[in-house]
């Protein structure tokens, strides 16, 4: 008696596991996993934009910071440093900052890259405190705001 019990046994789990065997295979395919793309980084604020004082379109930083050029400038390289550079800072680029023409920038004695605008070197002044001065157009005949 007790073989034909372990016989059943054993041909009942021998029976399930061949019908498991003979399973239908499914026809259609398990759905792919969905791949979704990482973000794209968004495109860095440009540097500069305009900015309207008393009526006339100038060019300033992107916190509204009046730009000027300097006529002592001949070429894209800066005249400014030392006593000049300390009441007009150069402005000065961030490694993620993008340039379109007519911006460029060139490199500065120290290594960092100053903005350019055809061709001219972009600077602040020290005197203009709020967003908007134009403290230092016109000073020595040569420091100039930038119509824009």
């Amino acid at each position: 008696m007790k073989w034909s019990y372990w016989i059943i046994t054993a041909s009942l789990v021998s029976s399930a596991a061949l019908a498991e065997d003979l399973a239908p295979i499914p026809t259609t395919p398990a759905p792919l996993p969905v791949c979704v793309p990482a973000a794209v980084p968004a495109v860095p604020p440009a540097p500069v934009k305009s900015i309207v004082v008393a009526g006339k379109s100038l060019l300033a930083d992107s916190n509204g910071r009046t730009l000027y050029v300097f006529d002592v400038d001949t070429d894209q390289n800066s005249k400014c440093f030392n006593g000049c550079e300390r009441s007009w800072p150069p402005m000065i680029l961030q490694a993620t900052d993008v340039l379109k023409a007519p911006f460029d920038s060139s490199i500065r004695p120290d290594g960092s890259r100053q903005l350019t605008i055809n061709g001219h070197p972009l600077y602040y002044y020290k005197g203009d405190v709020n967003p908007g001065d134009i403290n230092g157009d016109g000073i020595g005949d040569v420091w100039h705001v930038v119509p824009f």
